[in-house]
């Protein structure tokens, strides 16, 4: 039997003219352009790097990367369509970050529409609709979700989730059983695109209150069983990814009391900066602790919580809409409150991607009753609301600035937080990445001072800024430094031993070297990559067969490991291998289809075998995946003046030198004398 579906107390008449379609047509202008400096931004270190710019499984579309990308974690997440939708991007644009944030702009587009059509089904006035649907589309809490890359995830999985409810509010309606499939197909490619989804089965609890559907009749609990099974399952999934790459905060330093009262302070601070958006920033620090406790002002928060939800309740006297809404914006954030701590931050804006739809079904309700009760002042309440859409639109065009570069980023961090060390830690590596050391050391020297009890992270990332740039002194000063500092108990340990080791070998102290290599060796929890850096260290100091033995266990261990299979193919090389070097050469290359080394070295053997127009073609190959590989060039220089193909020997010379490549300076200088 069909479940009979009652109207929401809302309902009445449609307003179906042109003249909304033209309205929405107008946000998703305006939208655009708020965020169009996001154009012009380039890829963040944070996270874009790892994601886009080095992730070799985007690169090719091949058997071998789409099973990795459905069968394997992606730093710490379980999210095989947002990789892919990557993947597209990079078909189209290769490393363009223009393509990429254009993608993520599109479908910020798509979901703004989307909130029109979801909101219009729920609620029959176009204005509520067409309201909700401005405030998402421009409002600045969202740039963190849009203008971000990494952030891919926020904006797919939405789209998937607003178009599964808008079918779902069909499906209760209509009664089509094709309805219901799409809206849980929907649905599956949300969750596969961000885990967050899980969400999904609560919200249409949430439907099924507003539209006075009997929630606990066994169809209706009979129809949330898939999804709620779907929900569970991936829900576990993206705990067991966050456990396996180490996000899970461990040693918690908060209670569970406390927790409830860092949560209570989350959900309130969403509240407001939706509201009143305020001091949005990249990062919000946890507060510091008053002695044993947490400070109490904060208790404050969890009062706010209990007036606010009481009110929300009382309210259910007169009318389910504004319950709705709060019961959506709860259900949806109540996954990323802090309870089971993962990452470094309190809050984050993106974390408001889909919530924030309660909170504006809440406003656009209410501006809706202010207008129709206070008709004699109708202009100036529109008045004032057009003001404060124009300030949500100004400030969303600002924040779309901050995110064009990593530098702009923290700089704006720093000024908020100027006492919190992990917004000097950021804005040290954006400096590395603009070629400023000496901004990178005084903020590593600021993180120092401010946060003593992770001192061993920052000598140790300051050593590895100081070995870039071959002040190799420095950079044992302070790894040895960091160990000493270190907990031996922790991964990290074994990575500055590991690290200073590497600098060791590069001052030819083999010796040293090696010791340090035993101490990381025996350390409780060793750096998954030190078969494959002791490989390295062996094949330096021309240890070869000890060299195969670590990197065959490196490639057992990781059996994606292009660098293990191109540093292979190096010994094999140096051992006159060739064939040997040549398959592990095309392993690396088919691992990451732009590996310029494995290319660069692929040529060389082939050379080697008298396969010179192949090996032209591959450093060719090799330059265009990275046209900054200085030996490249002089590799095609060389097999070209060794065939009599002088054409372009000396521009080939000439920019390997330019590139800084010295080591045949003297025979350089004898082809091409000027």
């Amino acid at each position: 039997m069909k479940t009979q579906v009652a109207q929401p107390e809302i309902a009445h008449t449609h307003t179906t003219d042109l003249v909304t379609w033209i309205h929405l047509g107008y946000v998703l202008v305006f939208t655009f352009f708020a965020y169009s400096p996001a154009l012009s931004a380039a890829f963040l270190n944070w996270d874009d790097v790892p994601y886009v710019v080095e992730n070799p499984v985007i690169r090719q579309w091949s058997l071998l990367n789409i099973k990795r990308i459905f069968t394997e974690y992606t730093f710490g997440n379980y999210h095989p369509l947002t990789i892919l939708s990557l993947s597209v991007d990079y078909a189209l644009g290769k490393l363009n970050p223009q393509v990429y944030h254009c993608t993520n702009i599109l479908l910020h587009l798509g979901n703004t529409a989307l909130v029109f059509l979801l909101v219009r089904k729920l609620n029959p006035f176009s204005l509520t609709a067409l309201i909700c649907a401005i405030l998402f589309g421009l409002h600045p809490i969202h740039v963190e979700s849009v203008a971000w890359v990494a952030e891919r995830k926020d904006v797919l999985y939405t789209f998937f989730y607003f178009w599964a409810l808008f079918c779902y509010v069909r499906y209760t309606r209509e009664q089509k059983t094709s309805l219901y499939v799409y809206t849980l197909v929907l649905f599956l490619l949300s969750i596969l695109s961000k885990a967050m989804a899980v969400s999904l089965p609560l919200i249409l609890l949430a439907i099924d209150y507003l539209l006075k559907r009997k929630i606990f009749s066994r169809t209706v609990l009979l129809e949330k069983v898939p999804f709620f099974l779907m929900a569970l399952f991936f829900g576990l999934v993206a705990i067991w990814a966050q456990k396996a790459s180490q996000s899970i905060v461990e040693n918690d330093p908060w209670n569970f009391a406390e927790r409830i009262v860092l949560a209570s302070y989350a959900f309130v601070q969403y509240l407001m900066k939706l509201l009143c958006p305020l001091q949005l920033s990249a990062i919000y620090p946890y507060p510091e602790k008053s002695g044993q406790w947490i400070p109490l002002i904060y208790v404050t928060y969890v009062l706010a919580v209990l007036l606010v939800g009481g009110l929300v309740l009382y309210s259910v006297k007169f009318t389910r809409t504004y319950l709705f809404g709060f019961l959506f914006f709860t259900a949806s954030v109540c996954m990323v409150l802090q309870l089971l701590p993962v990452g470094r931050f309190i809050m984050a804006d993106r974390y408001t991607y889909i919530p924030s739809l309660g909170v504006f079904w809440i406003m656009a309700v209410c501006f809706q009753k202010i207008v129709s009760g206070f008709s004699s002042h109708r202009k100036f309440i529109i008045g004032l609301g057009f003001v404060y859409l124009a300030l949500l639109a100004a400030g969303t065009y600002r924040q779309s600035t901050l995110w064009k570069d990593d530098l702009s980023l923290w700089n704006d961090a720093v000024q908020q937080y100027p006492d919190f060390s992990e917004a000097y830690n950021l804005r040290a590596h954006a400096r590395i990445k603009h070629n400023d050391t000496v901004g990178a050391y005084a903020d590593f020297d600021k993180c120092i001072v401010l946060d003593g009890a992770n001192k061993a992270g920052y000598y140790g990332s300051r050593a590895g800024v100081k070995a870039s740039v071959k002040d190799y002194v420095g950079a044992l000063k302070d790894y040895s430094l960091a160990i000493s500092f270190a907990d031996s108990t922790k991964m990290y340990a074994s990575s500055l031993y590991i690290n200073r080791g590497a600098v060791y070998a590069e001052l030819k102290n083999f010796s040293a070297a090696f010791t340090d290599f035993e101490r990381a060796a025996h350390l409780p929890i060793v750096d998954p990559d030190f078969f494959l850096n002791r490989g390295i260290l062996f094949l330096e100091s021309e240890k070869y067969t000890e060299a195969i033995a670590d990197l065959n266990q490196a490639i057992f261990r990781e059996p994606n490991s292009k660098e293990a299979y191109y540093h292979r193919a190096e010994v094999y090389y140096l051992q006159e291998k060739v064939h040997l070097a040549l398959m592990d050469c095309n392993q690396a290359i088919k691992i990451d289809a732009a590996y310029a080394k494995a290319y660069n070295l692929r040529g060389l053997l082939e050379a080697k075998i008298e396969q010179f127009q192949k090996a032209l073609s591959t450093f060719s190959d090799a330059i265009e995946a990275d046209p900054l590989l200085a030996e490249a060039y002089y590799n095609r220089a060389y097999l070209n003046q060794s065939l009599g193909l002088t054409e372009t020997v000396c521009e080939d010379m000439k920019q390997a030198y330019k590139l800084g490549y010295r080591s045949e300076a003297a025979y350089m200088q004898q082809i091409c004398p000027n």
